[in-house]
């Protein structure tokens, strides 16, 4: 997902419209990052950082940020490299911070294994991937994981599973459904631009009602993604 420098007012994330139609998506994922972010600790670093969104949530909670990315990347990062091949030393980093990568690794248990390489024991590994979400970054756009894919990684890795929490659900997803099929047929004329404004309209009241109803009864089964804190043992 791209994401864009985030701000935020009343507590409410504020996503880069310019960089993203995903307003709501977004939004959530945000939210679960803003829990998570509790357990970054000391040296961290952020693979597949792209534009590096979630820097100034993790700012406080850590002492030193350092970027990685591949060559396409849109941002400069502080070191180019893949996931599957990190250019640091074993036991390097603290916190690894890794959102909306894996979906785009061709091989992730070698991205996995290099990640626990690369951290401390005691060290902490935060995850963001979608689910039910259109193909993006294509045609680099290879894998969607879920919750019982992320409880085989922590028995094979001997993780322990510190947050690992469903994002939306079968409502959220239908609204984000129906929001990018808005902007699908926006695309089809020049006239139909205003469009997209509805989509976002459609967005914000998916937003409102997921804010009055926290339960969802099909959470578990259909949701928009996963965010994850695995710690090393």
């Amino acid at each position: 997902m791209e994401y864009g420098p985030i701000k935020y007012k009343d507590g409410i994330p504020l996503i880069n419209k310019r960089k993203t139609v995903s307003i709501l998506a977004n939004r959530l994922f945000l939210d679960a990052m803003k829990e998570v972010v509790n357990h970054a600790k000391g040296e961290l670093l952020d693979v597949g950082c792209g534009e590096s969104p979630f820097y100034p949530l993790f700012l406080q909670r850590i002492n030193s940020y350092v970027k990685t990315d591949i060559l396409t990347s849109p941002v400069k990062p502080d070191i180019y490299s893949e996931i599957i091949a990190l250019p640091f030393k074993a036991e390097s980093f603290d916190t690894i911070l890794c959102t909306h990568v894996l979906e785009h690794v061709f091989e992730p248990f070698c991205a996995f294994n290099e990640m626990k390489r690369v951290l401390r024991c005691g060290g902490v590994i935060i995850i963001g991937t979608p689910l039910i979400y259109w193909i993006h970054e294509a045609p680099v756009d290879y894998f969607r994981y879920t919750r019982y894919f992320y409880l085989k990684v922590a028995k094979i890795y001997d993780f322990e599973i510190l947050y690992l929490k469903e994002i939306g659900g079968i409502m959220n997803v239908l609204v984000d459904m129906l929001s990018k099929g808005i902007i699908l047929v926006s695309l089809k004329g020049k006239y139909l631009n205003f469009l997209k404004h509805i989509s976002f309209l459609v967005q914000d009241i998916g937003w409102v009602i997921d804010k009055a109803f926290k339960k969802d009864f099909a959470t578990t089964i259909i949701n928009l993604g996963y965010v994850v804190a695995f710690r090393k043992r």
